[in-house]
């Protein structure tokens, strides 16, 4: 990655959750313009806010993911990508199934752009997260389970490190990906969970 591609990174949904943790962790990491896409633009506008009062650069870009021509990004990233992946990819659940093909589709097309793009030194990686504390699972967790305050917790405790995964940690991963210290890491898909893929219970 070259001096100029390690100081602009755009973010998908860095807005809040995950989104948000990759974007302080790159802006830690050296970079210095950092695109936050998002469908609301008040919630970017104050991530972005809060970046800059921390002496950080960041620009706003309203998008919604699921319309093609809406997402954009500062010129110049070519460098590297970093996919966020659910374990789903894995294994699946019998309520998940939409989403268990979306994300084995997006897996596939992840591999098959490393292949793609490997022949111009572009490294495409994914990250497959499990259950995760972050305001878009507890809004889901609160409509379609009933869950209440304190579910973070007392979910974590039933895991075998005492908790669920956590923002701040896959971005620590997926900050690391794109930098050249990641070497020749390309087409990867690192699971971050609790649980091992393809492990039965003793």
């Amino acid at each position: 990655m070259t001096a100029q591609a390690q100081t602009r990174a755009p973010v998908i949904g860095g807005t809040r959750g995950l989104g948000l943790a990759i974007a302080e962790r790159l802006a830690a990491r050296g970079c210095r313009r950092i695109a936050l896409d998002g469908r609301d633009r008040a919630r970017g506008q104050a991530a972005a806010a809060a970046l800059a009062a921390r002496g950080l650069g960041a620009v706003v870009l309203p998008a919604d993911a699921a319309d093609a021509g809406a997402a954009g990004a500062p010129a110049g990233i070519r460098a590297a990508a970093a996919n966020i992946l659910a374990m789903v990819i894995r294994r699946g659940q019998s309520f998940l199934g939409p989403c268990a093909a979306s994300q084995a589709a997006l897996a596939k097309v992840a591999k098959n752009a490393a292949i793609v793009l490997g022949a111009r030194r572009i490294r495409v990686n994914g990250i497959a997260c499990g259950r995760m504390d972050t305001p878009g699972e507890d809004a889901t967790q609160r409509r379609w389970h009933g869950a209440g305050d304190g579910w973070p917790a007392a979910a974590g405790a039933r895991q075998p490190f005492g908790q669920l995964a956590r923002p701040a940690g896959v971005a620590g991963l997926a900050a690391f990906m794109p930098f050249p210290a990641a070497g020749t890491m390309t087409g990867a898909l690192a699971d971050f969970d609790r649980n091992v893929a393809g492990a039965c219970p003793e």
